[in-house]
């Protein structure tokens, strides 16, 4: 009996100091309250392992470059091949030859050059400049077609997907800590996302879309 009693007694006490303690009264209560606070460590440390609920990722589009695309018109395609007119004007004409040029285009169009008789046709400044304009035009149709594929990319089914799938994540970690923390945040509804999602998706496909047919005409941006 004194060799099990022994193996309870704390090191180094001995037996007789051990006899010697006073009484502990609640002592069943004592050891209860601490077997609590070592659950409730444990407790803790697993709730702090817990995820917390993450941002949502959104789609990002580059409003800036839809407006400056839909605002983009006639005169800001032709805008460098005019610069370039110009300075070949004062380069070659001086300060009188642009109305020199505006007096010799009011007589009757043909296929020669009022000013010199030669033939139109095989003029390189004019070659230059159609060419110039030509390939601006469908550099521009190209960078609208590329605008509208990033725009159904960014608000694809495949995004509505991902954005579901976080949400639903989300609202099971909002609804885990409910249950240990007072919060006021509610669970975003997938629902009013894809709605939103799904309008604004329809809208920039049909103003990009007038924007294909019309490259050179000022669009509205909605």
């Amino acid at each position: 009996m004194e060799k099990l009693i022994n193996s309870h007694v704390l090191k180094p006490m001995n037996l007789e100091e051990f006899l010697a303690l006073d009484p502990c009264s609640g002592i069943d209560r004592t050891i209860q309250a601490k077997k609590q606070e070592v659950q409730n460590l444990k407790d803790a440390s697993e709730l702090l392992a817990q995820p917390l609920p993450s941002r949502v990722s959104l789609p990002v589009i580059d409003w800036e470059g839809i407006i400056t695309t839909l605002a983009r018109t006639l005169g800001d395609i032709a805008k460098h091949a005019e610069e370039v007119t110009k300075h070949h004007i004062d380069e070659c004409l001086g300060d009188t030859g642009e109305a020199w040029i505006r007096q010799g285009m009011d007589y009757p169009p043909g296929d020669k050059c009022p000013f010199c008789g030669q033939a139109l046709s095989g003029s390189e400044l004019i070659a230059a400049y159609q060419s110039y304009f030509d390939e601006s035009y469908r550099t521009f149709k190209e960078e609208i077609t590329d605008l509208q594929g990033e725009v159904t990319k960014q608000l694809s089914e495949t995004a509505l997907l991902a954005i579901q799938k976080q949400l639903s994540t989300n609202q099971a970690q909002i609804q885990f800590w409910r249950d240990h923390v007072t919060s006021s945040i509610d669970p975003m509804e997938f629902d009013c996302v894809r709605d939103v999602i799904i309008a604004l998706r329809k809208a920039l496909e049909r103003v990009l879309e007038r924007k294909v047919a019309a490259p050179l005409v000022l669009q509205p941006y909605l």
